[in-house]
């Protein structure tokens, strides 16, 4: 009888839990990061700004669709100067073969993931 483990397992979106994932904007950027609160899943996004290091978070309700992809877009708190968001923005999360994908509203988002060593 032969057993073969593969030790070059494929991550799952949970493994990416902790891990911040730069999101190219076009001003000083923005991130989000897949964290646990109170033993729940959330996303948290956060506004950088230029001089100030974070000028807003949100936390959004996130939903996980696969192993491999989740969806947020339900706000669950939010701080910072400007106004709460109104909804609209639709956010899909996906992993395929290690690499993060994250799609607005179906268009792709420019992102690298900073917790790696992307050269």
């Amino acid at each position: 009888m032969i057993l073969s483990v593969n030790s070059f397992a494929q991550e799952k979106i949970k493994d990416f839990e902790n891990r911040q994932i730069w999101i190219d904007n076009g001003f000083a950027g923005e991130s989000i990061s897949l964290v646990k609160e109170s033993g729940k899943f959330i996303m948290l996004r956060k506004i950088l700004g230029s001089g100030i290091p974070v000028i807003g978070e949100l936390k959004y309700r996130v939903k996980f669709i696969s192993a491999y992809e989740l969806e947020f877009s339900e706000v669950i708190s939010h701080t910072g100067k400007n106004k709460t968001p109104e909804g609209g923005e639709h956010f899909l999360l996906s992993l395929d073969n290690g690499q993060v994908s994250l799609y607005l509203n179906g268009l792709k988002v420019a992102t690298k993931d900073m917790t790696q060593n992307n050269n």
